[in-house]
C-alpha cells in the first residue's frame, strides 16, 4: 500500500483523545493547551510493515498557549530551542506500531511517544510528553491518503511550565489533537519519507472521555490556521 497524492502537500493528522460526547459548552469546565502553526522544519518516515512506528521528528515549535476554563487560549509563551531556522522547540513523534493496513493507510496499536522539549520562560527541559492508545474502531486506517495519523493518548505538561501558563487546576492533558501537514513525501526502497511543512495541536485535560466533543471548536480554529498557512504558501 502506497501513500500518495498530486497535491503538493500531504498531511499527518495525529489525534491523542477521546471522541464523542456532549456539548462543546461542557468543555469550559476543563483546562486547554495548544500549541501552532508550526513553521516548516522536521521529518517524517515511515517503512510500512507489522510492528513498525511512523515517526515525526525536530518539528519547531514556537510558541504554546493556555486557558483554566477550555477554548479559546488566553495564555501565550515562545518557545525557544534547537529546531527550525528560528530555534523552536523540538517536537517529537513515534506512534505505536503498525497492527495492519486498512483500506487507504495503516493502522496502529498503542504506545509510541510524544515529548516536546525547549525552553520557556525560566523554565528548559521536557514541556510536555505523552503515549497513545489504539486507534478508534470506527475509522478505516491511522495513515489516510492524502494522508492523516489518528490515535489517542494523554499529554503530561511539566508544572512549571504549567504555572508560567497560570495553569493550577491540571497536568495531564487526556484529550489532545495534533496534526503535521508533509511535503516531499516519497516512497523509496520501501520507506516513506517527507519534510514537515506546518503543524498544530490542542486538547483538553478532562478525566472524562463523555465529556467532550471530539473536534472541538477551539482545536479546529487552531488546526484550521496551520491549514490555511499551508495553503497559501
Amino acid at each position: 500500500m502506497h501513500l500518495s497524492s498530486p497535491r503538493a502537500f500531504i498531511f499527518v493528522l495525529i489525534v491523542i483523545g477521546c471522541s464523542a460526547g456532549s456539548a462543546w459548552a461542557n468543555s469550559a469546565t476543563y483546562p486547554a493547551l495548544g500549541f501552532g502553526p508550526t513553521p516548516a522544519g522536521g521529518t517524517f518516515t515511515f517503512t510500512p510493515g507489522i510492528g513498525n512506528s511512523a515517526s515525526v521528528s525536530n518539528v519547531p515549535v514556537m510558541q504554546i498557549g493556555a486557558s483554566s476554563a477550555g477554548f479559546p487560549l488566553t495564555n501565550f509563551m515562545n518557545v525557544t530551542g534547537t529546531c527550525g531556522t528560528g530555534g523552536g522547540g523540538c517536537l517529537n513523534v513515534q506512534t505505536g506500531p503498525e497492527t495492519g493496513a486498512g483500506p487507504g493507510g495503516f493502522n496502529f496499536g498503542a504506545g509510541g511517544s510524544i515529548t516536546l522539549t525547549g525552553t520557556i520562560g525560566s523554565f528548559t527541559g521536557v514541556i510536555f510528553q505523552g503515549s497513545f492508545s489504539p486507534c478508534l474502531a470506527q475509522t478505516s486506517a491511522c495513515v489516510l491518503q492524502p494522508g492523516f495519523l489518528d490515535q489517542f493518548g494523554k499529554v503530561t505538561v511539566n508544572p512549571a511550565v504549567l504555572s508560567m501558563l497560570g495553569i493550577s487546576n491540571a497536568s495531564e492533558f487526556s484529550h489532545f489533537i495534533n496534526y503535521f501537514f508533509l511535503s516531499n513525501l516519497t516512497f523509496q526502497n520501501g520507506t516513506y519519507h517527507g519534510s514537515v511543512a506546518s503543524g498544530a495541536g490542542g486538547g483538553l485535560a478532562t478525566p472524562e472521555p463523555e465529556s467532550i466533543t471530539f473536534l472541538a471548536t477551539g482545536i479546529v480554529a487552531i488546526l484550521g490556521a496551520a491549514r490555511k498557512t499551508i495553503l497559501r504558501s
